[in-house]
């Protein structure tokens, strides 16, 4: 049986991540500068950075030009911020890919930050990355709150990181504004499973009313959101999560568990959550102000 020929393209098919090459890469599968140069005028290499190119075709998605900013950052830079966030499959890989580097490079098309010491890396994909506490840290001084609380508990849910670990690391970090804000958001945190919770949850946001823990136990159930001074809970209902008799039936047996308890659950719906949303607004405040 005769074996597949080793050739300059066979190597660097081999050593891409991504379809992404750079010079370390054409220098290891043997080929001179001269003759990069010439496969790119060929269209065989597609220039995305200096020294960065494309096998193939030269149409990048988002996380193909992210490969591609941290092979041009060079050995010590990082993938950060909502790059990160997108590698650890924790929110989606941003238009401009955002990268953290000692030195002071300008690329085109890219976010570069900069540092006097890169933090803790590590290695996602076969790319250099940040940890998911520094992520979030990052996160929280270029996102907003609603998509910083989004991403803790996606990453909470994913088992990404714990409050607990995500503390000890806080404690470690000073003089980042950042700290401020994931603090603020951890005693709310919780591994929400829907997006009707998520939109639930942004709104007592936008209305300024106290934040309530989630996805806790109460009286031995679990339940959506609890406000432990008042006693109150809220339960979101979407036809996709609620909508099967089973699951329905078990829900009114629950809810008459907590009732008894003294705990009446409201429930919020989504048609009522999208078209009525000052009306509960001023529901939910009566029962928790």
């Amino acid at each position: 049986m005769v074996g597949l020929r080793d050739t300059p393209e066979r190597r660097l098919a081999a050593s891409a991540v991504g379809g992404i090459v750079d010079l370390a890469d054409t220098d290891a599968a043997g080929l001179s500068r001269r003759a990069v140069t010439r496969w790119a005028a060929a269209g065989r290499l597609h220039r995305i950075h200096p020294g960065v190119f494309a096998l193939g075709h030269p149409e990048l998605d988002a996380r193909g030009r992210a490969i591609a900013a941290s092979r041009a950052g060079g050995p010590e830079c990082l993938l950060t911020h909502q790059s990160s966030i997108a590698l650890w499959d924790l929110g989606p890989w941003p238009a401009v890919p955002h990268i953290t580097t000692r030195g002071v490079k300008l690329l085109r098309g890219v976010r570069v930050h900069r540092a006097r010491e890169l933090p803790r890396a590590t290695l996602r994909q076969g790319l250099r990355t940040t940890t998911v506490p520094q992520a979030l840290l990052d996160l929280a001084e270029v996102a907003g709150e609603a998509t910083v609380s989004r991403t803790l508990n996606e990453a909470l849910y994913r088992r990404r990181t714990s409050t607990a670990g995500l503390e000890r690391f806080l404690a470690g970090c000073r003089g980042r504004h950042g700290v401020a804000v994931l603090r603020g958001l951890i005693p709310h945190a919780g591994p929400r499973h829907s997006t009707l919770e998520d939109e639930f949850f942004d709104l007592l946001r936008k209305a300024r009313l106290p934040l309530p823990e989630c996805n806790v136990k109460v009286a031995g159930y679990e339940v959506d959101f609890w406000w432990p001074g008042p006693g109150a809970v809220v339960e979101t209902d979407g036809w996709a999560a609620h909508g099967e008799r089973i699951r329905f039936e078990a829900d009114r047996e629950r809810d008459a568990h907590l009732h008894a308890a003294g705990f009446p659950p409201m429930r919020i719906t989504g048609h009522a959550l999208s078209t009525r949303p000052f009306s509960v607004i001023a529901r939910l405040g009566a029962v928790i102000l």
